[in-house]
């Protein structure tokens, strides 16, 4: 079974009728709910999406959370000292580093509508970070 990390944009580009992204998005979600990928996110994740100001959208977005999340990954000290490292080697801010590093640190493919996090630049300074780690691979999927 496949396993996708997704970050606070998929949840987002799910829930935008104007986003070209969507349908993609759906098509991989619809697989979700049929069993065959399986979803995780971070509960720093969660924590933006509470922070949307724009309430009917921050609730679907939280209700796919609920329904079709299988786990949520929460931040402990070895994610903390990977995701510090992506930080101070890319131009990734804190919270993007460290839904990286929990991605990588569990071995899921990060699924990502951030432009910013999957440039070709961005990947490969965390591919040179993942140098020092050769027991971890930064697995990525663009939307």
């Amino acid at each position: 079974m496949k396993k996708v990390f997704a970050d606070t944009n998929i949840f987002g580009i799910a829930v935008d009728r104007d986003d070209s992204r969507r349908e993609s998005v759906w098509r991989i979600l619809e697989r979700v709910a049929s069993g065959e990928v399986e979803l995780h996110t971070a509960q720093i994740v969660v924590e933006e999406i509470k922070q949307n100001p724009h309430k009917p959208t921050r609730e679907k977005e939280l209700n796919l959370v609920k329904n079709l999340t299988t786990e949520i990954h929460d931040m402990d000290k070895k994610a903390e000292d990977l995701a510090n490292k992506i930080l101070n080697h890319t131009g990734l801010d804190v919270v993007d580093s460290q839904i990286v590093a929990l991605a990588i640190l569990n071995g899921l493919i990060l699924w990502s509508g951030d432009r910013y996090i999957l440039r070709e630049k961005v990947i490969n300074e965390i591919k040179e970070v993942l140098k020092t780690h050769p027991e971890y691979t930064f697995k990525h999927k663009k939307e």
